[in-house]
């Protein structure tokens, strides 16, 4: 009987050729196989060997190649103390925006549990272990993170990121 390794062998230059429809950048294609090849044997024991493989490894794929276009179209989140250190005491109107931007935030996760998501979901955290985290369920953070992310907008006056 086959195993997940096996199939991956077979299918890396398939994998390969289809992280190419994603990205023109050969860097960036080459990233994305080897991530959705990782998540693949990170998460062997789920594959139903009942089903086809090809499929199984292009929404694997596809759900990696969105989570990178999504984490490269916002701003990174910086610790509040790397975000002071950013600036100096003359650059007051910085400093001003900072501490509004910082207001909002502690005010907004006063009011929501929602904030708490956004913040570790912003720090690098992926949906499953901000689960295991707050012990709640993968969709409630997914859900959690995209109200928070609404909240935050709106409070700060922003169009969306």
């Amino acid at each position: 009987m086959m195993n997940v390794e096996q199939l991956v062998i077979e299918n890396a230059a398939w994998i390969f050729r289809k992280a190419h429809c994603y990205y023109n950048n050969d860097f960036d294609a080459e990233d994305l196989a080897g991530d959705t090849i990782e998540k693949i044997l990170r998460n062997k024991d789920s594959y139903d060997f009942s089903r086809s493989f090809r499929p199984w490894a292009l929404v694997i794929m596809h759900n990696t190649y969105i989570t990178q276009f999504n984490r490269r179209q916002c701003v990174p989140f910086v610790c509040i103390d790397e975000a002071w250190s950013c600036f100096s005491d003359y650059d007051a109107d910085l400093n001003i925006r900072l501490k509004h931007i910082l207001r909002v935030v502690h005010q907004q996760a006063a009011r929501s549990k929602n904030i708490e998501c956004v913040v570790l979901y912003a720090l690098g955290y992926e949906y499953a272990e901000i689960s295991k985290m707050l012990g709640i369920p993968k969709g409630t953070v997914m859900s959690r993170i995209c109200n928070g992310r609404k909240m935050l907008a709106e409070a700060l006056n922003v169009s969306k990121c």
